[in-house]
């Protein structure tokens, strides 16, 4: 009988050992799920803080640019007191860039390999740059060279783009972490474009009033283009801000004091930089007048940056409750098997060897052996409940990376596409095209850039309204999409100005295509509210020369010229350099 006693205790053991295997391997993936989802979610709070310096760094340099074009434009070597805005500006971006490189390198970044060569290439780029303002600050203002103030500028202008990758790495990290921080995270970073296209505005203005002449056409069109990217930023941060907690009074000072004071002081500025002898205005003044209205964009960025902080972290602590919970859970679950092996022993495989015992004293004739009797449960309902846990937080974790694949698609779609037309955008345009032009060197095939837009396009506007408006420049999209396809670049460029940068064996294949829109479009009936209307449009084309040297910008201008010609030649027609290029 001890045989008994000791195979059915080590049969116990052996089962009760067997079930809390099971609940460890039925549990572990969930607890693996939520160690990784609390990793995730503490990683998007540090991505977050190097989200924000990177936005704040990125600002500081931009906003440098102010005192030294105002140092740039004035005699900054006999008037000290216009040099030390520029040193406390200085102070200001080197010291944001010491936080953003200590996030950078610190232990808790240790995959931040593209952050910190970002970080390099940024402080080094601006060194250059400070050189070469301080070169020309230390001549007196008669001896500063047109073209040497202007690439001063541009030089200060180019440290911008090299934050590109800290602030796309580190937001691609936050929406990780968590995916209900992705339009924050975009508000915000559109919000510092803007603030950065604002501040590039009223840099083209520096070298015009530095040598006090008019503007020149390239000036013009870098204000056009700053422009129409301002205004592109401006609709999709408020498509975005209607799906984002954003407290009204503060996006409305945004839109009252820079939508409207300073653009329409810049747009001041430049009536009086057309005259023949330039603005009256010096590079400081204009800053003094113009910065202050850019304050309303940071304080709305940091604003949003703040909202995305609040949910971040409330994920991250969601992740963390979730995590304890579910190691509670199973310690719990454990705790309960072996109470219920006990509880099993004592109520059933203790009777049963009594039993057992009183059965064979029966048989060996002990009549007097006494036959206890009592009820006897079993209760396993918690194991099952585990089983379910851990199939309800499977499917949640299925159904959250599927939404995460999702916003993050929307993401990128969004960044390259215009909302109203549903083609490229100017900034995706710019790349691809760019890119395409970079590699057309050795082909055959020539690279043709159509720039176009609508003719007497604000007196529809005027006349029958933005809506009107919108349905001509989306019927202009629906047929740019069904006369060009890939590898075709079709774009709207902002406002009514659209460009197709196409590739054909016969560049007169471009003026057909080009034709055909034309006539297609004057010939289509458009009708809104019972009033019908036609838009025509005009068209200059340029042929991209076959060295590959020529940049995008150059040939953006030179169809811009062809366009205008087209304008003052009657509209709703062509004018192009095709034959003119192929007679070469």
């Amino acid at each position: 009988m001890p045989s008994t006693r000791i195979l059915l205790a080590n049969r116990l053991k052996l089962t009760t050992a067997a079930l809390c295997v099971l609940v460890l391997s039925l549990a572990t993936p969930l607890l693996l799920h939520q160690s990784r989802a609390y990793a995730l979610a503490e990683n998007g709070v540090r991505s977050l803080d190097r989200f924000r310096a990177t936005l704040l760094a990125m600002e500081s340099v931009s906003a440098e640019r102010g005192p030294a074009n105002g140092a740039l434009g004035a005699d900054a070597l006999n008037a000290p007191s216009l040099r030390l805005p520029l040193i406390n500006a200085r102070a200001e971006s080197d010291r944001r860039l010491a936080v953003l490189r200590s996030l950078v390198t610190s232990q808790a970044c240790p995959g931040c390999t593209v952050e910190r060569a970002s970080v390099d290439a940024v402080q080094t780029q601006l060194a250059a740059a400070r050189k070469q303002v301080d070169s020309l600050i230390s001549q007196p203002l008669e001896q500063r060279e047109h073209d040497a103030v202007l690439s001063a500028v541009n030089q200060m202008i180019a440290v911008i783009p090299s934050f590109g990758p800290l602030a796309n790495a580190s937001s691609a990290s936050v929406v990780r972490g968590d995916p209900n921080a992705l339009n924050c995270v975009l508000v915000a970073r559109l919000t510092a474009q803007l603030r950065e296209q604002a501040g590039l505005l009223g840099s083209t203005f520096t070298a015009a009033l530095t040598a006090h002449r008019r503007l020149s056409e390239t000036e013009l069109f870098a204000q056009e283009r700053a422009k129409g990217r301002i205004d592109e930023l401006r609709s999709l941060i408020a498509a975005r801000v209607e799906h984002t907690p954003v407290g009204t009074a503060i996006y409305q000072r945004l839109t009252s004091v820079y939508y409207d004071n300073g653009l329409n002081y810049m747009a001041r500025v430049r009536a009086m930089a057309l005259h023949p002898e330039g603005a009256n205005l010096t590079a400081a003044e204009l800053a003094a007048e113009y910065v202050p209205t850019m304050r309303p964009i940071v304080q709305f960025r940091d604003y949003v940056l703040d909202l995305a902080d609040t949910e971040v972290k409330g994920h991250r602590n969601d992740a963390l409750v979730l995590l304890v919970a579910s190691g509670i859970g199973t310690a719990a679950v454990l705790y309960f098997l072996l109470i219920a092996s006990v509880y099993f022993r004592r109520r059933f495989v203790q009777p049963f060897i009594e039993a057992a015992d009183i059965i064979m004293a029966i048989a060996d004739g002990k009549l007097e052996t006494p036959v206890p009797h009592g009820e006897y449960r079993l209760e396993i309902r918690s194991l099952f409940h585990a089983i379910l846990v851990l199939k309800e937080n499977s499917i949640e974790k299925m159904r959250l990376e599927h939404e995460r694949n999702i916003l993050l698609r929307e993401l990128e779609t969004v960044a390259d596409t215009d909302f109203l037309t549903r083609l490229l955008n100017r900034r995706a345009f710019e790349r691809k095209a760019t890119a395409t032009l970079g590699r057309r060197g050795g082909t055959q095939a020539k690279q043709v850039l159509i720039m176009f837009d609508a003719d007497r396009f604000k007196q529809i506007n005027d006349t029958l309204g933005h809506a009107a408006g919108d349905l001509a420049l989306q019927t202009i999209g629906r047929l740019c999409s069904e006369i060009w396809r890939q590898p075709d670049i079709v774009a709207r460029l902002g406002g009514e100005e659209f460009a197709v940068l196409t590739r054909v064996d016969d560049a007169f294949e471009a003026i057909a295509a080009a034709n055909e829109l034309r006539r297609r479009l004057a010939s289509t009936a458009l009708e809104l509210d019972g009033v019908r209307f036609t838009v025509t449009l005009s068209f200059g084309i340029s042929l991209a020369s076959q060295t590959g040297r020529e940049t995008l910008d150059a040939l953006l201008l030179r169809a811009d010229k062809l366009l205008y010609s087209a304008k003052l030649g009657g509209r709703n027609c062509i004018v192009s350099d095709i034959e003119s290029s192929t007679s070469h």
